[in-house]
């Protein structure tokens, strides 16, 4: 399987950046135009990227400012399955970020 992954510093503490990936005041800053959830385990999603882009996902693990995993159950088709995924770890206010967007079936370039 493919995967997507990236490592990053981020200036802020791990309970912002956590705010920033898990929330739907947060991910809409930065990733989808309007989004609806619930930050805990089993908890659905709702991401809306625009009209025919209105994707479903479930929490798959969710450890408030440390850990925050969404798996796509109603996406595009290669997408259906996969987890986007963040691990933090903050040290001296910069939080370190591991991004990881796993279970592609197959590497392409969409």
């Amino acid at each position: 399987m493919a995967e997507i992954l990236s490592d990053f510093p981020i200036k802020a503490t791990a309970a912002k950046v956590f705010q920033a990936v898990s929330t739907p005041q947060g991910l809409d800053a930065w990733w989808t135009l309007q989004s609806s959830g619930l930050a805990a385990t089993g908890s659905e999603y709702e991401l809306g990227f625009g009209p025919k882009y209105n994707w479903r996902a479930v929490v798959a693990r969710c450890v408030p400012d440390r850990e925050f995993e969404l798996q796509l159950i109603n996406a595009d088709r290669d997408w259906i399955g996969t987890r986007v995924g963040f691990v933090l770890a903050e040290s001296d206010g910069v939080t370190q970020v591991r991004f990881y967007h796993r279970g592609w079936p197959e590497a392409n370039e969409h």
